[in-house]
């Protein structure tokens, strides 16, 4: 992928999109097969489906507003969402609306709120014990 005329920034910011992608796509898949395979219960795989579906709405309504220079939802409000179950939807949102990927600040925090979010979600769930046999 080594495309003319990209800096190694931009390739950087490309990759962290779809890495992006691809990690809140797997996280979601994953919660919805445990559930369904009765690993976790399924009220985990409805708040990270809802949750997640407003966080995507909202990064899509934020985008459209700051092109239309309307009123935009707060940066505290989407970290919010991200971290009460969202934060698949806001790394997809990301990815799809090409909103809020290259602030640094913004990415720093989301990111913690992932992290913050799954590492509760492994201990409410015991995810670190399973045994898939």
């Amino acid at each position: 992928m080594n495309a003319p005329g990209l800096s190694l920034a931009d390739r950087f910011w490309i990759a962290h999109r779809w890495a992006a992608f691809a990690l809140g796509t797997v996280f979601l898949v994953g919660v919805i097969v445990a559930s369904i395979a009765g690993r976790i219960r399924p009220h985990y795989a409805w708040a990270y489906a809802l949750m997640s579906n407003l966080a995507f709405l909202a990064y899509g309504l934020d985008k459209s507003a700051a092109v239309a220079d309307r009123w935009r939802w707060s940066e505290k409000s989407l970290h919010w969402i991200a971290l009460l179950c969202g934060w698949p939807g806001a790394l997809i949102g990301q990815h799809a609306f090409r909103h809020k990927s290259r602030k640094a600040s913004f990415l720093f925090f989301t990111w913690l709120a992932s992290a913050a979010n799954a590492a509760i979600f492994a201990h409410l769930t015991g995810f670190y014990r399973w045994s898939w046999q």
